[in-house]
Parts: C-alpha cells; sequence; structure tokens
C-alpha cells in the first residue's frame, strides 16, 4: 500500500476521535482503538523523511510539507502529552523524535533504517513483503539530505540490487 492511503486512514479513524471529542464521547472509544490510531500515526512519522516526505512506492506522490505538518498538528490535539507527535508538529522546536533510529512493520513488510532524525540524516525504506501479497517487486528508497551543498536526492531500486551509500 502506499502511504497516502495509509495516511488516509489515520485522518478517517481521527474524524472519528474529534467527533467524539467534539460532543463529549471520548470515554465511548475502547482504549485499544486510541492505542490503534497512535500506532497507525507513528508508523506515518517512521517511514517519512525529514522533510516530511514519504517514500513513493506504488502510486504514491511525495506529499505536501505544510500539509503534513497540519497533519502533525491536528493529530497533536488528539494526543496532547505525545511528544514525538509534538516533536513533528512543531518542526522539532519541541518535543522529542520518536527514539528508534530504525523500525520493522513486519506485517506490512516495511523497514527503515536512519541515521537521525534531522534535515542531514540518511534514511532508507525498504517494501519487503509480506510474503505472498501479490507484490510483483521489491523496492527501496534512499534519501539522502545535506549533500551536494543541501540538495536532497532520492534513489529508489529494486531490493534485489545492493544499495550502498558513503
Amino acid at each position: 500500500m502506499d502511504p497516502h492511503y495509509h495516511l488516509a486512514a489515520i485522518n478517517i479513524f481521527c474524524k472519528a476521535l474529534r467527533m467524539a471529542d467534539v460532543n463529549g464521547f471520548r470515554q465511548e472509544f475502547p482504549a485499544e482503538y486510541v492505542n490503534t490510531v497512535k500506532s497507525m500515526i507513528e508508523f506515518y512519522a517512521n517511514i517519512c523523511f525529514p522533510d516530511y516526505s514519504n517514500p513513493c512506492f506504488s502510486d504514491a506522490k511525495l506529499g505536501d510539507r505544510p500539509a503534513e505538518i497540519r497533519n502533525y498538528q491536528d493529530w497533536l490535539k488528539l494526543f496532547p502529552d505525545c511528544e514525538w507527535i509534538r516533536y513533528y508538529a512543531t518542526e522539532g522546536r519541541e518535543g522529542a523524535p520518536l527514539p528508534n533510529l530504525s523500525h520493522g512493520a513486519q506485517t506490512s513488510g516495511f523497514f527503515t533504517f536512519r541515521n537521525g532524525w534531522k534535515q542531514d540524516a540518511t534514511v532508507m525504506v525498504v517494501k519487503a513483503g509480506p510474503k505472498g501479497n501479490g507484490t510483483a517487486s521489491r523496492t527501496t528508497e534512499l534519501l539522502s539530505f545535506g549533500s551536494m551543498a543541501g540538495i536532497s536526492s532520492r534513489i529508489a531500486v529494486p531490493t534485489s540490487m545492493p544499495v550502498m551509500m558513503k
């Protein structure tokens, strides 16, 4: 699945929570639902690049930085105590990033490797599964910031090809 379908699903789930909040019925939602929504946001944060763009797997579009920041700001209203959502909502001025530099979503087959969360980080996202889902090709997207006088580069290659980064 491309990351924007996931983003759309997050926002649909969040609309239900916002409606409940507006009408005073948040407590009617099971904790499992609320935790699932937060986990969905965490997955999305893990696969996105430091410039708020996302890997362009399937028919994904690159994303729009201001729109992505607005998403985090909206999500922060639902999860005001979440420091990592605050970090992305404030472009790193407040809060703290997720503590992990690598992340594996084994059910969906997305794996992310990064050397940091700041703008100069190198990030590689691999879409490699799950087994038997009919996906004909496995893809890797590597994004390196800060190289060549601040120009970012984006490389997508099949994962059967070795990816090396200096």
